[in-house]
């Protein structure tokens, strides 16, 4: 017994010494893997995989350059609407006749609209006269003699005037007076038989025995104007007449003179070097003097 003890002993000293092998003497050990220490997640995949989407491409790629909008059949281009007066002449008697160019829609016809004073004439507030044919380009008004008129054109329509024409002007002369002068004077658009003429406008007093005399004209003066007086309105011509001189055919304006307190009817003329070949209206005027 007390020489196992020491065998034992002895065994022990030499497996610490590494000096004999260890022989197993039991069944070996089966070797496991550590378990993590988290229970593993499981993914179950309940839905089939999605399917591959397709796109169709249906509409024609716009093209870099956007290509221009081509108005359908049923799509209508407005129509501007213009009105343009051509001539404006006195045919005697008073009568002035009005022509006109005219583009667009005129269902109710047109107002042909003047005034002596108004240098925009409108409707209604103007003497006019009514025209209801869309497709008329004349009318014919009646004026006073020795008078000038602006005219205007004038589309009608729902009892008022939306479209106005541009400005014509006229001077209707007495008959024996100025047979021969016709004016007619757009103040735009194309003109058409525009006549020359001489007009007075206005007199006023410059003084005593004197007066300035006003007039418009169109056309050519080389020589100027002569300007006719007397107390006799039915006797006044170049060559008979007492006259003043205006040499420069530019002017539009004058100063005569003569006796206090007279009244002297006033024509002018164009002079041609010689004579005179155009005769304006006739004007009145007392001189003033002192009292």
């Amino acid at each position: 017994m007390k020489k196992m003890k020491i065998l034992d002993g002895v065994l022990s000293l030499a497996l610490l010494a590494g000096c004999i092998p260890v022989v197993a003497t039991s069944t070996p050990a089966s070797h496991t893997v550590d378990e993590p220490t988290q229970t593993p997640q499981v993914i179950v995949v309940t839905s089939t995989p999605e399917t591959p989407q397709v796109i169709v491409i249906t509409a024609t790629p716009e093209p870099a350059t956007a290509t221009p909008e081509v108005p359908t059949a049923t799509e209508t281009t407005a129509v501007q609407t213009t009105l343009n007066i051509t001539s404006v002449a006195d045919s005697g008697n008073g009568n002035v006749v009005v022509n006109w160019d005219a583009s667009g829609d005129f269902p109710a016809g047109f107002q042909v609209v003047w005034s002596s004073t108004s240098q925009e004439p409108s409707f209604p507030t103007d003497s006019s006269t009514y025209v209801s044919d869309p497709n008329a380009r004349s009318a014919t008004f009646h004026g006073s003699a020795n008078t000038l008129y602006f005219v205007r054109v004038c589309r009608y329509a729902n009892s008022v005037c939306d479209v106005y024409s541009n400005l014509g002007y006229v001077a209707v002369f007495a008959p024996t007076l100025a047979p021969t002068a016709k004016p007619a004077v757009p103040s735009s658009g194309t003109p058409a038989a525009i006549s020359p003429y001489i007009y007075i406008t206005y007199m006023k007093s410059a003084g005593y025995g004197a007066a300035v005399i006003y007039w418009k004209a169109y056309g050519t003066f080389d020589h100027g104007f002569k300007i006719l007086y007397g107390t006799d309105p039915d006797n006044l011509s170049y060559g008979e007449s007492k006259s003043f001189d205006v040499k420069n055919g530019t002017y539009r304006v004058f100063t005569v003179t003569g006796p206090y307190y007279t009244k002297f009817y006033y024509q002018m003329c164009r002079f041609t070097g010689t004579s005179c070949d155009l005769y304006s209206n006739v004007y009145s005027f007392t001189l003033s003097g002192p009292n």
